[in-house]
């Protein structure tokens, strides 16, 4: 006998469901109809990414939304790329300042 990596995996996924959100779809065809002689089935397993899903995905659409604000107030303006590059400026001094 041997013990396979989802037979060792399956109780980890069920103990941590609550972080994992796991969520299994079973499906079993029998040879008789009463149910006890197993034909074929077929298990999937499926997890919430939760670092994905909670932590990198928010921060990835506000950088999109504010990259897209931007954008849009943003011409080819001389003035205006000065500015921007000023701010920047400013503000990695302010950030460096901070940490130091």
């Amino acid at each position: 006998m041997e013990y396979t990596a989802s037979g060792f995996s399956d109780p980890i996924l069920t103990i941590f469901t609550w972080i994992y959100r796991t969520s299994k779809s079973i499906r079993r065809n029998y040879w008789d109809k009463q149910s006890s002689v197993f034909k074929s089935g077929y298990a999937e397993v499926h997890t919430f990414n939760f670092f994905e899903g909670r932590l990198y995905l928010p921060v990835v659409r506000l950088v999109q939304r504010l990259s897209k604000y931007v954008s849009e107030k943003h011409n080819a303006d001389l003035d205006t790329l000065i500015l921007y590059s000023f701010i920047a400026i400013v503000v990695l001094l302010l950030v460096v300042g901070w940490l130091l």
